[in-house]
């Protein structure tokens, strides 16, 4: 390695002292550089020659620190440290707040994380940031773990259930104020909310496409299936009030590609995906429009199409929903229906900040719905004629060169 002096080491004692070892090393590293930046950190089996310890001990301790929001882990990519206002050792001081997140994958997550740790640090508290999958037991040992540490707030993000009382009630008889950003919760569960309107954004999806004369849709739906199903009401609901209801829309579960975790398996994933959109064009009534209900899914149903020779949207239209489109690769030219979700972090932050200062009850139940809107990229074709004229996004060979370019 160069520019690094390997550390002379009888080898950690446990696993904790690993942890330590990195999180100094890792202060080290973001020394000096700019707030907010990613600092991408050497690669396991450096780290391990470094310290002269196993890479088994090295990957473990990395888990541990993406737990704490230290670091995330971005496949195919590297692992990378986030530059911030607060030292990247973990608090002990009496005003922590522990940001209960499913994943650091998808990038909702993280813009929310973002949006969060900025107000509630700029307000003097340290953020505790742990991934749990949407587990309630993992859940439960991160805010166990913030409370040895004099835990103040919580915010909990949902996922695939609604939150329920489990958590809620018990901080909440201690004083301990909880927001949460989920679209549903149990209905004993009293606690200020943020969430997206899926319902609107299918509303919003169904009105643009059904614009431009799309009645044969097939939708991909993510991991958070049960979700993705309010927003196809929705996107039903924009056709049937023009009185012109859907001439077809099939749906796509996510077992269909084997999809049961946060992780994409890169051109295996695509292959499948290739598989089942072959099927679907060669039958009598293939659907002009694909829509997917992920960022990270559009992305790579982008791809799938191009493999098989497909161009967007000259032969077949693709819309998204998610995050707003980072302004890099086949992202910013994709149409889809999106929203703020560092927005969110800072909303779900701001209830916290106002339950601290006694503005707002403990058991509040106001609700923020965060609006969506259409970013119109180069994805959706007109069909109904009113327009002669099509661009087509990519070649084969241009969209396989820009696929290193996706942050997935």
């Amino acid at each position: 390695m160069t520019n690094a002096h390997k550390v002379v080491s009888n080898g950690p004692a446990n696993q904790s002292d690993v942890a330590s070892m990195l999180r100094e090393h890792i202060a080290g590293l973001c020394a000096g550089k700019p707030a907010r930046s990613n600092v991408r950190l050497p690669a396991e089996r450096e780290l391990a020659e470094l310290f002269g310890i196993s890479r088994a001990a090295v990957r473990h301790a990395l888990h541990r620190l993406e737990t704490e929001g230290l670091i995330t882990r971005q496949k195919g990519r590297g692992t990378f440290a986030r530059v911030g206002p607060r030292p990247l050792t973990t608090s002990t001081s009496d005003s922590t707040v522990v940001l209960c997140l499913p994943s650091s994958t998808y990038r909702q997550f993280r813009y929310l994380r973002d949006g969060f740790q900025e107000t509630m640090e700029a307000a003097g508290y340290s953020v505790l940031v742990s991934y749990d999958y949407g587990e309630p037991e993992a859940q439960a040992e991160s805010i166990l773990r913030a409370m040895t540490r004099g835990l103040t707030a919580a915010c909990i993000s949902g996922l695939k259930t609604p939150v329920g009382n489990h958590h809620v009630l018990p901080l909440q008889r201690l004083g301990i104020p909880v927001s949460l950003c989920c679209l549903k919760t149990d209905a004993e569960v009293r606690a200020p909310r943020v969430a997206v309107d899926k319902k609107s954004a299918g509303r919003v999806m169904g009105r643009h496409l059904r614009e431009l004369g799309h009645t044969r849709l097939v939708a991909v739906l993510s991991i958070e299936a049960e979700a993705d199903h309010v927003v196809l009401e929705g996107l039903r609901n924009a056709y049937e009030a023009h009185g012109q209801p859907l001439e077809r829309l099939r749906v796509i579960s996510p077992e269909s590609f084997r999809l049961d975790s946060w992780s994409y398996d890169g051109g295996d994933f695509r292959q499948r995906m290739a598989s089942s959109f072959t099927e679907l064009m060669d039958s009598d009534e293939p659907p002009t429009a694909v829509v997917a209900m992920t960022d990270i899914l559009t992305e790579e149903i982008y791809f799938a199409l191009s493999s098989m020779g497909l161009r967007v949207p000259a032969d077949i239209s693709l819309m998204g929903y998610g995050v707003r489109p980072r302004d890099e690769g086949i992202s910013r030219c994709l149409t889809a229906v999106v929203y703020d979700a560092a927005e969110r972090g800072r909303v779900a932050a701001e209830y916290l900040l106002r339950m601290l200062r006694q503005d707002m009850p403990i058991q509040a139940t106001d609700v923020t719905l965060l609006e969506t809107l259409i970013h119109r990229g180069e994805t959706v074709r007109d069909i109904t004629g009113s327009h002669s004229t099509t661009r087509t996004l990519a070649s084969d060979a241009a969209a396989s060169k820009r696929a290193s370019a996706i942050d997935q």
